[in-house]
């Protein structure tokens, strides 16, 4: 039988908490010190990836939040029942630091989604740079402009949403389809002006697509991955 990895949590103040799994198994809390392990056993080698089965988990995982900060595993997350409480003193120093890191903080994910390059080019127009963009025939050079400004344009949207995150990651022109996709830790009281931000940019750039995802546990902010033998046992977060 093997543990099913919820959350960590240091100085755990829920030792009352009565939870039950997805399985329906009993959630148990094992310690290092004063490192604790938020886990249930299962049969299971992975669950299946339904919403239910998601919204479940982090159910558990909220409900753990509300008596302490605690910090979740992605989902899936799956390991041998011989190194529960080996896990936690083995990365205790690299749990400890995302505990530290993420506390009680949501994450969002915004997503920036590539107009058509007529839409993409009433925006670069507005660059003096690019005044004579329009009249460029070369279809190579008219691909590496667009790039160019799409590039710079996914970096000035990043940092709107940045100032208002504790941390952030993101990519740029990740495919012909997306310009962004960031990650944003943010503190619980910065939630509205984060969604604020997000309308305000909407309306700045009516050209693209924004979506905002969130907020949610902060599953992109953990970046222990517990291995044995070599082998990462860590899982990821449920996309419906």
């Amino acid at each position: 039988m093997k543990l099913v990895f919820y959350c960590i949590m240091n100085n755990f103040k829920g030792v009352g908490l009565n939870l039950r799994s997805m399985d329906d198994q009993k959630i148990l809390f094992i310690h290092s010190n004063d490192l604790y392990a938020a886990v249930s056993h299962t049969h299971y080698k992975a669950f299946e990836e339904t919403q239910t089965v998601l919204s479940r988990y982090e159910g558990i995982i909220r409900t753990i939040r509300r008596c302490t900060p605690a910090a979740p595993f992605p989902f899936n997350t799956i390991i041998g029942e011989i190194i529960g409480r080996g896990a936690l003193c083995t990365y205790y120093e690299d749990l400890i630091r995302i505990l530290d890191e993420t506390g009680n903080k949501e994450e969002c994910i915004i997503t920036v989604y590539r107009s058509i390059q007529k839409k993409i080019k009433a925006i670069v127009k507005q660059s003096s740079k690019y005044e004579t963009f329009g009249k460029k025939t070369d279809r190579s050079k008219y691909n590496k402009i667009y790039d160019i400004a799409g590039h710079k344009l996914a970096g000035k949207i990043h940092n709107y949403f940045a100032q208002l995150a504790v941390r952030s990651n993101y990519e740029r022109l990740i495919s012909n389809e997306l310009l962004l996709q960031g990650y944003y830790l943010v503190n619980p009281e910065a939630i509205d002006s984060f969604r604020d931000i997000f309308k305000w940019v909407q309306k700045l750039y009516p050209e693209l697509q924004l979506n905002l995802q969130g907020p949610q546990l902060p599953y992109h902010f953990n970046t222990v991955d517990i291995m044995i033998k070599n082998t990462p046992l860590y899982g990821r977060r449920l996309e419906i």
